[in-house]
C-alpha cells in the first residue's frame, strides 16, 4: 500500500473519530457550484504536497480527472472567526492566488478546498527571471567589448523576460 493511500486512510480514520465526519458538509463559497461532496473528496486519491506549521496540503484527484488542493488545519481559531475569513478569502481573485472553493470547519480541525494551481511557484518564476537578468548583466560586463550586447539588444532581452511587447524604439533599431 502506497504511503499516500495509507495517509489518506489514516485521515479518514482520524476524521471519523475526531471532528470531520461523513455527516459534515462542505460549505461552497461565492459562486462555486458543488461538483463533489465531502464523502467523495475523502474517497478520492491524494498525494501530500507539503507540511506546514498549522497543517498539511494534499493534491486530491477524483475519478473523473478533476483535481483540487486540500489544506488540513488542526487547532484552528474559533469557528465563527474562521468562517468570516473563509467568506473573505473565497472572494479573492488573482492570477497568483489559488481560488478557495469550499471548506469544512469542525471543533479543532478545518479542511480548506482550493482550486488546484498547477503553475510554477512565484519563487520559481522570479528566480528564473532573476537568473536571466543576471546573465544579461554578465554579458554587458564581458571583457571583450565586441562581445557585449548593444543597448537595443539589451532592451529587447529585458522586454522578453518581463513578458512585455517590444517598444517601437527597440523594434525599429533591431530590424
Amino acid at each position: 500500500m502506497s504511503e499516500v493511500v495509507k495517509l489518506l486512510e489514516d485521515i479518514r480514520i482520524i476524521n471519523t473519530v475526531t471532528s470531520v465526519s461523513s455527516e459534515s458538509k462542505l460549505v461552497f463559497v461565492a459562486d462555486e457550484n458543488p461538483k463533489f461532496d465531502l464523502e467523495e473528496m475523502l474517497k478520492a486519491s491524494g498525494q501530500i504536497l507539503g507540511h506546514g506549521t498549522f497543517g498539511t496540503a494534499y493534491m486530491v484527484t477524483f475519478d473523473n480527472g478533476d483535481t483540487i488542493m486540500v489544506r488540513r488545519f488542526r487547532d484552528v481559531i474559533p469557528f465563527w472567526e474562521l468562517e468570516q475569513h473563509m467568506e473573505i478569502i473565497g472572494r479573492i481573485r488573482h492570477g497568483h492566488v489559488a481560488k478557495l472553493r469550499a471548506y469544512v470547519i469542525k471543533k479543532e480541525e478545518a479542511l480548506l478546498v482550493y482550486e488546484y494551481y498547477n503553475q510554477s511557484s512565484i519563487y520559481a518564476l522570479l528566480h528564473e527571471a532573476m537568473v536571466q537578468v543576471l546573465q544579461i548583466g554578465m554579458d554587458c560586463a564581458a571583457a571583450v567589448p565586441q562581445h557585449r550586447p548593444k543597448m537595443p539588444q539589451m532592451v529587447r532581452m529585458l522586454e522578453e523576460i518581463s513578458g512585455t511587447e517590444p517598444s517601437n524604439e527597440s523594434r525599429g533599431k533591431m530590424d
